[in-house]
């Protein structure tokens, strides 16, 4: 890694550790191994620090919970793909969760970073659009059922994560199934 990525990194690492309240400059110095020049060569201020390591890590979960998304597929199919990419995600991209969810109502990131409709979230969102249109989901504000189901498979990978039980790929599975089921429209 050159200087600019071990202090990304460096970063990423003391946010986990110690959350982005006691971030110091002097910290990301010492964990990055870099002199104060180093550090403002590349990041003129903490917000820009910051606002590069928020982008990255969203772009990073975009990129990975869009992996294999086909449109062409059913709704239920592309639903199940995006929540079990995001469950992915979190099972093997813990620390730019905690970096996304550290940052995500921090007045240190940019308001059109925090607030963007990112790729993966207007996917889920024409997703619950076209199965409101359908009929095929419960009438309910699309954001608000983006929110709900990500937030459940998020809080299901924690607790993997937390040592609280083991999670497999059936059990991913499940938990999909069980936030697929959660929103279907009942006939």
């Amino acid at each position: 890694m050159g200087k600019r990525e071990d202090i990304i990194a460096a970063t990423g690492d003391l946010i986990v550790e110690s959350g982005l309240q006691s971030l110091s400059f002097s910290k990301i110095f010492e964990r990055a191994g870099v002199g104060s020049g180093t550090v403002y060569n590349y990041f003129p201020s903490k917000e820009t620090l910051l606002n590069t390591l928020y982008r990255d890590a969203a772009n990073l979960m975009d990129r990975e919970v869009l992996a294999k998304y086909d449109q062409s597929t059913s709704l239920e199919k592309r639903f199940k793909t995006l929540l079990g990419n995001m469950a992915r995600f979190v099972l093997a991209y813990r620390k730019e969760l905690i970096v996304i969810l550290s940052c995500s109502h921090s007045p240190y990131i940019a308001e059109e970073l925090r607030t963007q409709i990112t790729p993966s979230l207007q996917t889920a969102l024409d997703i619950f659009a076209e199965g409101l249109a359908s009929g095929e989901l419960m009438p309910m504000d699309p954001m608000m059922a983006v929110t709900m189901v990500t937030g459940a498979i998020t809080a299901v990978a924690q607790g993997a994560l937390d040592g609280k039980y083991r999670l497999s790929e059936y059990s991913i599975d499940q938990a999909v199934d069980a936030c697929w089921r959660a929103v279907l429209a009942r006939t």
